[in-house]
């Protein structure tokens, strides 16, 4: 479901020059490599190994503490799940190319900025950056070691012996992979998100907090030709998922209707007002929401409805209550049994699942 991301990498810079710089870097490994370094050097694409932005996006990102095999059993597993079901490998990609991207952008317009070939458009998104002229002065004197191909401008910032112009080139770049790529920060929700079992009722809503700050709020301010590009690539971005989602789950052919609100929902840049509905949907049983006024949402079933009060830890629960009971009668839902399993949501794992027993 993180697939809208790339509507916004690919409109980074201007959807030409973006789409250039990611088809440079794929079919070009050293430029690639430089990029991934390049990141890693300002302390991002290391995904693979602290699923940050996965946990973030959980809200596991809080670390209240380790205390028995169990917890530690249980923290292990969720790293796992991270990584088996493609979400830290997909970010580290999605960021690695955010980061060519990115740098191109950023030392395109120190470049235009110390020539004196800037536009009010250029000096207002350094600033933004964090970086006004003396910085882009500073930045523009390292340029001896950049890397050039015809599409992209690679920092190679460790190499630089100009701290300051370092720090500010690092800064800016760290905090726009992180607004194109929405990494949830403590600063975008309230503290009772971050409190140990308070935060179990609202799991899974640091990334429409943090996306209605790094999405939809800037998307307002510049609402310009690039910015409905994006909203338009994430939702379509997001409708191809839902329509994938409904295949896999067998549901009912669904009509246009239904695809274009599901691609808005899912693409993310609607920030808190699609969560804020669906919770009104859901506690309503369905009967009071947009969704509903505009002739979309789905049959709420009790779990959801415990999910949508208690969070979902609480629909789980539930759901390990009704498994138990079928035990109990005899008359077990293998679907509902898998469902609890570790591992047992990822898509492609239930595939291969189904597989194997439709072959016995």
């Amino acid at each position: 479901a993180a697939g809208p991301d790339i509507g916004r990498t690919v409109t980074a810079n201007g959807l030409k020059k973006s789409m250039g710089s990611l088809f440079d870097a794929l079919t070009n490994n050293q430029v690639w490599k430089a990029g991934l370094a390049q990141n890693r050097e300002i302390g991002e694409s290391f995904e693979f190994w602290l699923s940050n932005r996965a946990a973030q996006i959980s809200d596991l990102g809080d670390t209240f503490g380790i205390h028995n095999r169990f917890e530690s059993g249980m923290s292990g597993l969720a790293s796992a799940n991270f990584i088996i079901n493609g979400m830290s490998l997909w970010n580290d990609f999605a960021k690695t190319a955010t980061g060519i991207v990115t740098s191109t952008k950023i030392l395109g317009d120190v470049e235009a900025v110390a020539l004196g070939k800037a536009t009010a458009k250029q000096r207002e998104r350094l600033a933004k950056s964090g970086i006004g002229e003396a910085e882009a002065e500073s930045i523009y004197k390292m340029k001896d070691n950049w890397q050039r191909t015809d599409a992209n401008i690679i920092a190679n910032s460790s190499q630089w012996d100009n701290l300051v112009a370092k720090d500010a080139f690092d800064a800016a770049l760290s905090k726009e992979i992180n607004t194109i790529i929405v990494t949830p920060g403590l600063g975008e929700k309230p503290l009772f998100m971050s409190n140990e079992y308070l935060s179990l009722l609202t799991q899974f809503k640091s990334f429409a907090l943090s996306s209605h700050q790094r999405v939809l709020i800037p998307a307002i301010q510049d609402a310009d030709r690039n910015t409905l590009t994006q909203i338009a690539l994430m939702t379509a971005i997001g409708s191809g998922i839902a329509y994938i989602r409904n295949e896999q789950l067998g549901g009912k052919e669904m009509t246009l209707d239904e695809l274009l609100f599901e691609g808005v929902a899912r693409a993310g840049w609607t920030g808190w007002f699609i969560d804020a509905d669906n919770a009104l949907h859901t506690l309503s049983g369905g009967s009071l929401s947009v969704q509903r006024a505009i002739g979309q949402g789905n049959f709420v079933t009790d779990r959801q409805r415990a999910s949508g009060i208690l969070g979902p830890a609480a629909g789980q629960v539930m759901q390990m209550t009704n498994v138990a009971g079928d035990i109990l009668s005899g008359q077990t839902n293998a679907k509902e049994v898998k469902s609890l399993l570790p591992f047992g949501n990822i898509a492609h794992l239930n595939m291969l699942f189904d597989t194997v027993a439709e072959s016995e």
